[in-house]
């Protein structure tokens, strides 16, 4: 029974430090969102920023074409490229490198599209658009 002691207090001992870096961790993740985030904001115009608080997403407009591409918040399949009639087309699914927050990435595919559209239009992997869904 002595033997059992020591090892239950090193086990606990190692749960509470998991513990508290998992806390840790997602502390630091949830201000980077936030960071991120206020980042997008500063970097969206008045009318990107209105659609995005009022509607979870925001428009740009393609710097060669002058289509429409919706972006919503996320970091994957949050790009749909919209019709003349306002209604999702395509999707395009393109991110930045590295592990970004969403509103990074959110203001990298907005740069993106406003700047240099047809990499992305290049690069970028297409897919189908649901009717009933986020990009309304």
């Amino acid at each position: 029974m002595g033997s059992v002691e020591p090892l239950f207090v090193v086990v606990v001992t190692c749960l509470i430090i998991c513990i508290g870096l998992a806390i840790r961790d997602a502390h630091l993740k949830s201000r980077a969102e936030t960071r991120g985030l206020q980042l997008l904001a500063d970097n969206l115009s008045a009318d990107q920023l209105h659609q995005y608080r009022t509607r979870g997403y925001f428009d740009a407009i393609g710097c060669v074409s002058g289509n429409r591409y919706r972006i919503a918040f996320g970091t994957v399949q949050n790009v749909v490229q919209i019709d003349r009639s306002g209604e999702p087309e395509l999707g395009r699914c393109f991110m930045p490198e590295g592990n970004l927050v969403a509103g990074d990435c959110m203001l990298a595919q907005k740069i993106a599209i406003e700047n240099c559209e047809e990499e992305v239009l290049r690069t970028s992997l297409p897919f189908q658009v649901l009717k009933a869904n986020r990009f309304r």
